[in-house]
């Protein structure tokens, strides 16, 4: 039966903590728990009696087995790390070969991307996103048009009148021929000029934005399809590099070579 690389996938992450659990657990005992290793037989024998003919000490033995040995112990490590690192080397070896196009909308944008890079770009396209979703936009009442520097806009010029108080009078009590008038003073504000305000801004607007981010989804989807596709590829399950970093070093092949 074939194995696809998806499927090893499945499994490299429960295999690497079973021998994580089993390293940590050796250690902790080749560290700290070295009387499993240790062991004793104890004979007492008596050599003469005494002097009423009494035995001067009684024949006595105390046994405590071997609990544990080191081999046995690397054994049972090794046996998970063999499996563990039988699959992380077909992974790894499935990976020079498992690729895959990145299509969208029946476009090839790249063709033949390694599994390993639609991984990343899956990632990577994630924490764009991320990025992209905190980009403020334009306040569309504004009425915003193009400028002639490239990704700035302008709004709709604001008008304000500038004001001057003015005094005036204004009659109370209006003038006869027998009394004078009486007058009142009150302040009156005269437009003397208007003040324009254009805003410009190198914001996107909301639409833009909404269409950023569409492509973004776009190709994150495209690069998971693809991805999928490539893990698809066939894994050579002859490929036992476990078992050999096993044997080296349990059994060494007869020849250590020292680091140059």
């Amino acid at each position: 039966m074939v194995t696809k690389l998806h499927e090893i996938l499945a499994v490299e992450d429960s295999l690497n903590k079973v021998f994580g659990n089993a390293a940590k657990e050796a250690q902790a005992t080749f560290g700290s728990r070295d009387h499993l290793f240790k062991g004793h037989r104890i004979v007492t024998t008596p050599l003469e009696e005494d002097v009423e003919g009494h035995l001067a000490v009684s024949p006595d033995s105390e046994v405590h087995d071997v609990s544990e040995t080191v081999h046995g112990k690397l054994t049972f490590l090794f046996d998970h790390l063999t499996r563990a690192f039988n699959v992380y080397g077909q992974k790894e070896r499935t990976n020079q070969s498992a690729k895959a196009n990145l299509v969208v909308a029946g476009e090839v944008l790249i063709e033949d991307c390694p599994a390993t890079m639609l991984l990343g770009l899956e990632t990577r396209l994630r924490n764009l996103r991320e990025v992209c979703e905190a980009i403020k936009t334009t306040d569309q009442s504004k009425g915003w048009t193009p400028t002639q520097q490239e990704h700035i806009v302008e709004a709709r010029p604001e008008t304000k009148f500038i004001t001057k108080k003015v005094q005036r009078e204004r009659v109370v009590i209006e003038p006869t021929e027998h009394q004078p008038g009486q007058y009142a003073t009150y302040n009156e504000d005269v437009r003397v000029g208007e003040k324009t305000t254009v805003h410009a801004s190198g914001l996107i607007s909301p639409r833009e934005k909404s269409d950023l981010l569409a492509r973004i989804d776009v190709l994150m989807r495209a690069a998971k399809k693809a991805r999928q596709r490539a893990n698809g590829a066939e894994v050579d399950t002859k490929f036992k590099a476990g078992k050999v970093i096993k044997n080296f070093i349990l059994n060494g092949n007869g020849a250590v070579e020292e680091d140059e």
